[in-house]
C-alpha cells in the first residue's frame, strides 16, 4: 500500500514539474524573442515618432548596455511582418536606411530592437525626432542558470517539488524499514 501511495506522490511531483517547466520555458521563450515582429511584440510597445531626413532615410544610431555607439553591426528593419531593409552601422554605430514610406517599422539588431513610426517632413508631429535610438541589451549571466535562490520559493513548481518530497520521503523511508 504504502509503495504504490509513495510511487503516486513521486509520479505526479515529476508530472506537476514538468508540466510547469515547460511552460515556464516557453514563456520564456516567447518573452525573449526580439528577431521577427509579431502582433504581440508590436502593439505590446509604443512606437516613437520619427521622421525621415531630407533625402527620405531612416537616420539611427544603434548603442550597446552601456550606451556606447555599437559599430558594424547588423541591423533588420521589418514592415507589417515583412523584412523591408536589412543595414550595418558604422565606426559610431549610426544607421541610414533609404527607401522607406511613412508607417510603423520594426528596428531589431542582435540583441535589441525599438518600434518607430515613420513619418515625411510634411507629415510630422512636432514631437518627432530625425533619428532613433536603438539600445541593446547586455544579459550575460554566467554561473547563474537558476537565478537568486529567495525566487525558488516563489515558483509553483518548486513548491510543489518541496511538498512532494517532504510527502514521498518519509513514505518511501518508511517502506524500506517494513520490507
Amino acid at each position: 500500500m504504502f509503495r504504490s501511495v509513495s510511487f503516486g506522490v513521486a509520479l505526479a511531483t515529476t508530472l506537476v514539474l514538468l508540466a510547469s517547466s515547460g511552460r515556464a520555458r516557453a514563456e520564456e521563450a516567447r518573452s525573449t524573442t526580439d528577431v521577427a515582429p509579431t502582433d504581440k511584440s508590436s502593439s505590446a510597445v509604443e512606437p516613437r515618432d520619427v521622421v525621415l531626413n531630407g533625402q527620405g532615410q531612416l537616420l539611427g544610431k544603434l548603442l550597446d548596455s552601456q550606451g556606447q555607439p555599437a559599430p558594424d553591426k547588423r541591423v533588420v528593419v521589418w514592415h507589417e511582418r515583412e523584412q523591408v531593409a536589412v543595414t550595418s552601422t558604422d565606426e559610431n554605430g549610426k544607421f541610414a536606411v533609404p527607401g522607406l514610406r511613412g508607417g510603423v517599422y520594426f528596428i531589431a539588431s542582435e540583441t535589441g530592437f525599438s518600434v518607430v513610426r515613420i513619418w515625411t517632413k510634411q507629415t510630422a508631429p512636432p514631437s518627432a525626432r530625425e533619428m532613433t535610438i536603438v539600445y541593446q541589451r547586455s544579459e550575460v549571466v554566467r554561473g547563474n542558470f537558476l537565478g537568486r535562490p529567495r525566487d525558488y520559493f516563489r515558483k509553483p513548481e518548486f513548491l510543489a517539488a518541496m511538498i512532494g518530497g517532504a510527502i514521498a520521503l518519509p513514505i518511501a523511508l518508511h517502506d524500506d524499514e517494513a520490507s
